[in-house]
């Protein structure tokens, strides 16, 4: 047989904020076709696997990094290794830490913008001055795929992140999306435009060209 090609997913975490570790979000697919259960091979692969088990992984220079950090090689390791790979990214944080940031990330699209917080946070602990940090976030419903929900809202109160807009599609009798949240806060949305803020938008492509 030959090999898998390499599946790649977003890292979910700052270097600042754990030096010796690589967190990863990612959909475990499932689906069916007539009778047949078809499972996605990496993800389903991952979601067998022990704390003790190995894995060989490899991280590799990103597409998507924050500004200012050289990004190598390194290797995951809770007894468990994988060959990943960090490649270079054209997805960064403003070079100045007063520059608004508005983040806009359905699902697992969270992804870099939780390493983004977690390193604006680290800023934050400096004494450095911060400018305002907006996050559009959607899922079905705060109580089933609302991912990593504590830490946002530990982040709300902190003052990290200034303005939290959340999205649930399936929490009311009506579809509320992050495009929406957008809308109902244009003249916020504008007011940071003018200030020059940075505007990220991550997550599946059916999705962010909803955006445009």
């Amino acid at each position: 047989l030959t090999d898998f090609q390499a599946r790649y997913y977003s890292i979910a975490s700052s270097p600042k904020h754990q030096d010796n570790r690589i967190a990863i979000c990612c959909i475990v697919t499932k689906y069916t076709i007539g009778d047949r259960l078809i499972k996605g091979v990496c993800t389903n692969y991952l979601l067998g696997k022990d704390v003790n088990d190995r894995t060989p992984v490899f991280v590799r220079k990103s597409q998507m990094r924050l500004p200012h950090r050289t990004t190598t090689p390194v290797i995951m390791d809770v007894n468990d290794r994988t060959p990943v790979f960090v490649r270079k990214s054209q997805m960064r944080l403003p070079h100045r830490t007063t520059t608004p940031v508005i983040m806009v990330g359905p699902g697992t699209g969270f992804a870099p913008f939780r390493a983004f917080i977690q390193e604006r946070k680290f800023q934050k602990d400096l004494g450095k001055e911060m400018g305002p940090m907006m996050l559009y976030y959607g899922c079905r419903h705060p109580e089933h795929d609302y991912i990593y929900k504590d830490e946002i809202e530990q982040w709300v109160s902190e003052g990290v992140i200034t303005d939290l807009y959340c999205a649930f599609s399936r929490a009311q009798a009506h579809k509320i999306y992050v495009q929406d949240r957008l809308w109902e806060s244009r003249d916020k949305v504008w007011g940071a435009v003018e200030a020059g803020a940075h505007i990220y938008v991550c997550g599946y492509v059916i999705y962010t060209s909803c955006y445009e």
